[in-house]
């Protein structure tokens, strides 16, 4: 009985997987049917090709940033992704971020909407927001600013 296993239920058992494995390899290659291992590899990350961040830094920002004067500085209209923030260099002002439709909407309150507020003293670093603002950017920087900032947009 040993011999007869040996010598016939295993190799055809052999034969059998190897002629089933192939048929199924060429089934999938005929059909195109896409197997686990076969997939497409996947695309990580939020920004395609021709959808990069633009940035302004201070230096792009007028020279009145330094001086005595507040500043309010309308970065982008009309609907925008603000992606993030990188503060440079302290400063002992406030900086502002609003969505809002001009430099003018920040003063008279009906038409920009407070995103958020950097603290005088706020630590150095890349704060991502990565959000739609509807109506556009603004930056509003506190009489004295004297800070160093990258802000990225779409």
């Amino acid at each position: 009985m040993k011999n007869f296993i040996n010598n016939n239920v295993v190799p055809f058992l052999i034969i059998t997987a190897i002629i089933g494995g192939l048929g199924a390899f060429g089934y999938f290659c005929i059909t195109g049917v896409k197997t686990e291992f076969a997939k497409e590899p996947i695309e990580v990350g939020s920004v395609n090709i021709a959808n990069e961040y633009h940035a302004t830094t201070t230096v792009l920002i007028t020279g009145t940033t330094y001086k005595g004067a507040q500043t309010r500085h309308l970065i982008q209209t009309g609907i925008t992704t603000l992606g993030s923030v990188v503060i440079a260099s302290t400063t002992q002002n406030v900086m502002a971020i609003y969505n809002a439709t001009s430099s003018e909407a920040v003063v008279d309150g009906t038409y920009g909407t407070l995103i958020t507020t950097f603290p005088a003293g706020a630590p150095q670093g890349t704060y991502t927001f990565d959000i739609v603002l509807g109506d556009g950017l603004v930056l509003d920087l506190a009489s004295g600013f004297g800070g160093d900032f990258v802000v990225t947009f779409r």
